[in-house]
């Protein structure tokens, strides 16, 4: 065999065996643990709700690196058992350099096989109304508070989101009625461009019945426009909007 052939079934060799042996010294440097702590503390910084993650938490580094963890769920109020989301996989997409430093800066965000559990009482309260985290009031700091006062929750800013395979159920229970968001995928880019409208397009379709299951009746759709934020006032609006529909079964919702 040539030295030349030789040379380069050595160099493939290397290229081949690089990726394994680069995830290996990753997966021995990431503190999965750590990870996990900041996820569950940035849901219950922003929202009345405890973040569980039942499965697997690990580095992924292809097709983009990346955390994934499987079979979250989101319980409201804090603390409580009631469910009032789940997920059967997110994955974010981060800066395996700011991971190493013992950040976490991520870029992308994409959900599997979420399912979101909106319940309205006979009085007419959502489940969701709990969500908000109600501000509580500054207590004064003493000497002591004042040397050791903790610092903001780190923030993880999100540029894109894509969710596939997922399922928002509404339970009227002062209608009787149950309505259900069935969407295929969404998708959104440029989320965190200041004053710039962000693309977004969905599918899905919707359903509505009674909680007996008759009346059914079905509505798909496709939709694709730009969002545009309103800076300090929590507004949305959109722009350059196409909504297709298309009537599945049942009369028109």
């Amino acid at each position: 065999m040539s030295v030349a052939l030789n040379r380069l079934f050595i160099t493939l060799g290397v290229l081949l065996a690089l990726p394994a042996g680069l995830a290996a010294l990753l997966c021995l440097m990431v503190d999965e643990k750590s990870i996990k702590a900041v996820l569950i503390e940035q849901a219950g910084a922003h929202l009345n709700a405890t973040l569980g993650i039942d499965g697997a938490l690990g580095l992924d580094l292809f097709p983009t690196p990346g955390i994934a963890a499987d079979a979250l769920r989101l319980t409201t109020p804090a603390g409580s058992e009631q469910e009032f989301a789940s997920a059967a996989r997110l994955h974010l997409t981060i800066s395996l350099l700011s991971l190493l430093r013992g950040e976490l800066h991520a870029d992308g965000l994409r959900l599997e096989g979420l399912r979101i559990n909106l319940v309205r009482d006979a009085e007419g309260r959502g489940n969701w109304e709990h969500l908000r985290r109600a501000r509580e009031r500054p207590t004064p700091a003493t000497s002591e508070d004042a040397a050791v006062e903790p610092g903001p929750a780190q923030q993880i800013p999100i540029t894109s989101l894509r969710i596939e395979d997922a399922l928002v159920t509404l339970d009227d229970l002062r209608a009787g009625k149950r309505r259900q968001a069935i969407v295929e995928s969404l998708f959104a880019e440029h989320m965190n461009t200041r004053d710039e409208p962000f693309p977004l397009s969905v599918n899905g379709r919707l359903e509505s019945s009674d909680h007996d299951g008759e009346n059914a009746q079905s509505l798909g759709f496709a939709l694709q426009t730009e969002v545009a934020v309103g800076p300090g006032t929590g507004t949305a609006s959109l722009r350059d909007t196409r909504l297709s529909l298309r009537i599945a079964s049942g009369d028109t919702l």
